[in-house]
């Protein structure tokens, strides 16, 4: 787990820009596969949130869904990609950050 976490922090120390932070609007997306993973779920995206304004990013929702199943090139089914494009629609985010990793085409 601890490994996990190094792992992210090197990956948000790469894309952290003071600049741009300013402006931004979080949504943050927890992903779990199965009913009994969302618990733990829910308390990894308020992990993701607490770090997320401890480096100054506003926070402008949270949004945790079941996903069953996964596309390479966006990482969410059409369904759930579109279910996300309107959360950014209805709250204004303008940055999305996943609690999970995600490969570098789907970014």
């Amino acid at each position: 787990m601890e490994e996990e976490s190094q792992s992210a922090e090197i990956h948000f120390n790469a894309w952290y820009d003071a600049d741009r932070i300013q402006h931004s609007k979080a949504l943050l997306v927890g992903i779990f596969r199965t009913h009994k993973e969302e618990a733990l779920a829910i308390d990894h995206l308020n992990e993701l949130d607490l770090l997320s304004r401890t480096h100054k990013i506003p926070v402008v929702d949270h949004w945790c869904t079941l996903v069953r199943e996964f596309t390479a090139a966006t990482f969410l089914s059409s369904g759930k990609l579109s279910q996300l494009k309107n959360r950014i629609a209805s709250t204004g985010a303008n940055l999305v950050i996943f609690d999970d990793e995600i490969s570098p085409v789907q970014q």
